[in-house]
């Protein structure tokens, strides 16, 4: 991976980026089983935003079909959001619609106050299926790139949010997200952040990762889920206020965060690889390298060989350890509810959650993350609950056992109690109290969720986990 060489600091001292390790010494000899664990963590550190430009692009192409009415209605609601947090910046919005072609609704970017709501919904309903036999995301994200850039470039105290709707993948222009993600960057001037809702069961998961490679994309399978989706982008929006890049060799993390968050890249590595970094001297130079503003950051980790080896495991190492097996153990719990069902994987979920918050209360330094885990197992257990109560009747795929015959939902106990009002809210409290009030004895058998719907929730879990 190549880094920008022609401004390069290197950091000696200072706490631009810091790093952790588990050992002093390295064996010279492995082992066997040797794992050493480095975490290099960014602060995000406070600065200050006067004006942050949003652009929202909406898929009109005519596969979103009567799903275009609900992102539309979810826009407005978005506007209305942001109109009620605008006191802490000037927040300015553009919309645009985008199938074949790419049209701006809005008169540029408007700043979202009282007296302009009106102005932006009436942007909102022009969005519509004329010219909406294709879908052409490069196009669109090129354009709203381009504009932002150069709002940016002129307006200090400034960065840029570009959210994009859509429930599939492209068939106009260039359809490789990666190869899109990386020309919206060739150009962009500033800090300019992308997230993406994923809208129905077309997306896929590999697709939107690729996309907000560095934002975040959120997963919405109803109507009722594209509102919380824009709700969470909506509470995001200024809390962003850094977009860079960590790295060691290929071992890529791009990450945002708000003032005090960390933003980690955590490298496990065996004995073998150990041995293959560079050697100065006695000793093997672990290199990590951070980019931001056109700027490359380097910081060194000087590592002795030795005998045997010497080992000294910060806490915040041994957290990071126990919340990869968190991690691991969330993927688990989500990808449970293809095969053992909703109610099975979201007491899964409880119990994770419980977990991460006994970590977070003994490691400060992970408060953050731990935070982040559960706020994504609260995210997880309304979507999971929100598919697996959706009757055939309404949008949304059908509930199947494992042999494909549709069956019914049948309780005789309390459910889950007030989970969709309170996502936000320790799921602990919403979820663990009822979750074993479920007389699973009278479901005619578990109700899964389809593989698709599963692998969307669990992308999303991982999208949001990545920003630390």
């Amino acid at each position: 991976m190549g880094a920008v060489e022609s401004e390069m600091i290197v950091v000696e001292g200072d706490d631009e980026l810091s790093v952790s390790h588990s050992h002093t010494q390295i064996p010279s000899i492995d082992p066997g089983g040797f794992k050493y664990t480095a975490i290099c963590t960014h602060l995000v550190k406070q600065h200050k935003l006067g004006n942050l430009f949003v652009d929202c692009i909406v898929d009109k192409s005519h596969s979103m079909g009567d799903n275009l009415e609900l992102a539309k209605g979810a826009v407005k609601d978005m506007i209305e959001h942001m109109c009620n947090r605008s006191d802490e910046c000037k927040i300015h919005v553009r919309i645009s619609g985008f199938a074949v072609l790419c049209t701006t609704h809005s008169a540029g970017y408007v700043e979202v106050k009282d007296s302009s709501l009106e102005s932006l919904k009436a942007a909102v309903d022009c969005i519509n299926f004329r010219d909406a036999d294709g879908t052409n995301i490069s196009l669109a994200v090129d354009d709203a790139m381009h504009n932002l850039s150069n709002m940016i470039a002129s307006t200090p105290e400034s960065q840029g949010y570009l959210i994009i709707l859509t429930d599939g993948r492209p068939n106009r222009g260039e359809i490789s997200a990666a190869r899109i993600h990386e020309e919206a960057y060739r150009n962009a001037k500033g800090v300019i952040n992308i997230g993406a809702i994923a809208l129905g069961n077309a997306p896929e998961r590999d697709y939107m990762d690729a996309l907000t490679r560095g934002g975040k994309y959120f997963y919405a399978p109803t109507g009722n889920d594209l509102n919380a989706a824009y709700e969470e982008v909506g509470d995001g929006f200024r809390n962003v206020v850094r977009h860079c890049k960590i790295y060691h060799g290929s071992i890529i993390k791009f990450g945002s965060g708000s003032p005090g968050d960390t933003i980690s890249l955590p490298v496990d590595m065996n004995h073998a690889a150990l041995m293959a970094l560079p050697l100065r001297g006695d000793k093997r130079i672990l290199e990590f390298r951070m980019e931001h503003n056109g700027i490359t950051v380097r910081k060194e980790v000087a590592i002795a060989v030795g005998s045997t080896a010497t080992e000294e495991i910060p806490p915040d190492i041994v957290a990071h350890r126990e919340l990869m097996e968190a991690d691991r153990a969330i993927e688990a719990a989500i990808q449970s509810a293809g095969t053992d069902g909703a109610e099975a994987a979201i007491g899964r979920l409880v119990a994770v959650s419980q977990t991460v918050e006994g970590i977070g209360a003994t490691t400060p330094a992970m408060m953050a993350r731990t935070a982040t885990i559960r706020h994504v197992v609260n995210r997880a257990t309304v979507q999971l609950r929100s598919l697996s109560s959706t009757p055939s009747s309404e949008s949304g795929p059908p509930l199947v056992r494992q042999d494909g015959v549709r069956l019914v939902r049948q309780r005789t106990a309390t459910s889950y109690n007030n989970v969709d009002d309170n996502v936000d809210d320790n799921v602990d409290d919403n979820v663990d109290d009822n979750v074993d009030d479920v007389n699973y004895g009278s479901m005619i058998a578990p109700v899964v969720v389809p593989q698709a719907s599963v692998n969307l929730i669990q992308g999303e879990a991982s999208s949001q986990m990545s920003s630390f």
